[in-house]
């Protein structure tokens, strides 16, 4: 056996724990993002929501439509720009963002008390110093 089959990659531990993580909470980890963007920023275009999202038109369209059909969010014409339109949420898309923002945190705490406070704080700050880095236009 070869150090390859061996030894799996930081890169694909990372994809493997991300993946466990939403299959475990049985989630649409997009369709919890948009929510709580909307929430957490209020009113915004299709437009900036991909840029944070970084995905494309068509998957954020599609994703939206789902929304709207469960009635978590609308759109209403933006008063600047009559031309264009601005995502909401509606009561119900606030009550969903809250409660799916309340069970994330109450998830993380359980997923990760196998780590002490310390183990805790070098992931976070490990990750998040590698998000920073990955998110630089060299790499």
């Amino acid at each position: 056996m070869n150090t390859f089959e061996r030894t799996p990659t930081l890169q694909k531990l990372i994809n493997d724990s991300s993946r466990i993580l939403c299959r475990k909470r049985g989630e649409r980890p997009q369709q919890n993002r948009i929510l709580y963007l909307l929430y957490c920023h209020g009113p915004c275009s299709q437009k900036e929501l991909m840029s944070h999202l970084s995905i494309s038109q068509a998957a954020t369209s599609e994703i939206l439509q789902k929304l709207k059909v469960k009635g978590l969010v609308c759109s209403e014409r933006d008063p600047d720009d009559r031309r264009s339109f601005l995502l909401t949420l509606t009561k119900n898309g606030e009550t969903a963002a809250q409660e799916n923002h309340r069970h994330f945190l109450e998830e993380n705490d359980a997923l990760f008390s196998i780590l002490t406070p310390e183990e805790r704080s070098q992931l976070h700050n490990i990750l998040a110093r590698l998000i920073e880095y990955w998110s630089t236009e060299e790499h």
